[in-house]
């Protein structure tokens, strides 16, 4: 029977290779040889241990099983160290971008790179250092086919409070003994959002004649 060592590992760059022993009888030592023993990409390489020569003895005096195994390389998984999230000036909704994704774990001199399909904050709403999932992280670059990464990354980013104009209606008139006010509005929102405004301070009414104005 043809004992194997290690046969499967995790990428790093290196070449690997494995070992194969069997025993024989008393005073001869078997000694195998074995085919096609390196692999250093992620992937499978089949091998085979045939004898090559037995001391104080030969190698027709023995059959042997178990003579085939398999290499095997794993993905190395990568994470994301740092990730820049996009801040916005509100708008309705919770969707940004994610770029500057610096990885970790990646094998020196290797060519590896990630990006993001999109992003979403945890709600739409104004706020600073607000929850950002970058979504979609992918590899790319020569080496990519040797590492894996998770889909999401987690960072902070703000969504800006926005400014609207107020757009008011008339504000001066010629005394005529009646009760005067104006209108306003918000000259614009996002899309699908209606602005209604009140007054903070002030009252929207004027009869008499004031050189200083009503004001709101």
């Amino acid at each position: 029977v043809v004992n194997w060592g290690t046969v499967s590992w995790t990428y790093d760059k290196t070449a690997h290779s494995t070992t194969a022993s069997a025993t024989g009888v008393s005073g001869e030592t078997i000694n195998l040889a074995i085919s096609d023993n390196s692999i250093t990409n992620v992937g499978t390489q089949a091998v085979t241990a045939t004898c090559s020569s037995v001391s104080n003895s030969a190698c027709t005096n023995y059959t042997f099983t178990n003579t085939s195994n398999t290499l095997t390389i794993g993905k190395k998984t990568l994470t994301v160290s740092s990730v820049t999230a996009g801040s916005k000036t509100y708008d309705g909704n919770a969707n940004t971008t994610c770029s500057n994704i610096v990885l970790s774990g990646k094998e020196t001199g290797d060519t590896v790179t990630a990006s993001s399909t999109g992003a979403t904050f945890d709600n739409a709403d104004a706020g600073s250092n607000k929850a950002v999932t970058c979504n979609g992280i992918t590899l790319s670059g020569a080496d990519k086919d040797n590492y894996t990464i998770a889909a999401t990354a987690s960072t902070t980013a703000n969504i800006n409070v926005k400014s609207v104009a107020v757009s008011w209606g008339t504000l001066s008139w010629q005394y005529d003994k009646s009760a005067h006010s104006t209108t306003y509005s918000a000259a614009s929102g996002v899309t699908n959002e209606t602005i209604n405004l009140k007054l903070s301070s002030g009252t929207n009414s004027i009869t008499n004649y004031s050189s200083s104005g009503n004001a709101l």
